[in-house]
């Protein structure tokens, strides 16, 4: 399931970047084995994903992002149309990264104020390259990507949401 699993975020990470649409089967497909998978054991693609170390950090991240939100949405005891929604939302929360330039993403020191001032609009690109995608998502899932940088306090970015006002699926996310 991993395996395939990072083969669709490559995918969709690459078709996102170059202008193109979101494949919404090829992802309902991977959170689907994932669901399932963590239903079956709920320790095994949490394992996985830990130890599963790859050269490109955005893609394992997003994946193991997913796997983690899906065993904790399990934990809380969401239902699986739900477990899928939240695994679908958090393997696509950095899909903004994709408009940043490399070296941005790749920087080795701490991000100056201008840089982590462009790398915070993230959260907004991702929204915004989703709400324009030829695929329909439910809006649920674009709450997650916009909003997964909120904090309870009011302190996140990029709207300074606090408590409530945080999308449910955002703030697991």
């Amino acid at each position: 399931a991993m395996d395939g699993a990072r083969e669709v975020v490559l995918d969709i990470f690459s078709q996102l970047k170059n202008g193109g649409g979101l494949d919404t089967k090829a992802v309902n497909s991977a959170v689907d084995s994932m669901v399932s998978s963590v239903f079956r054991n709920r320790d095994a693609m949490g394992w996985l994903a830990r130890m599963r170390s790859k050269d490109d950090y955005l893609y394992s991240h997003s994946l193991s992002t997913s796997v983690w939100a899906v065993t904790f949405g399990r934990h809380l005891g969401l239902d699986k149309d739900t477990l899928k929604l939240l695994g679908t939302g958090a393997m696509l929360l950095d899909v903004g990264k994709t408009r940043m330039p490399d070296h941005l993403l790749r920087k080795p020191e701490s991000l100056n104020a201008t840089e982590w001032k462009l790398l915070r609009l993230h959260a907004r690109y991702g929204a915004q390259m989703l709400r324009r995608s030829d695929e329909e998502l439910d809006p649920r899932i674009i709450e997650m990507v916009e909003f997964h940088h909120e904090r309870m306090d009011g302190m996140g970015y990029s709207s300074g949401l606090s408590g409530d006002q945080i999308p449910f699926l955002a703030r697991i996310a």
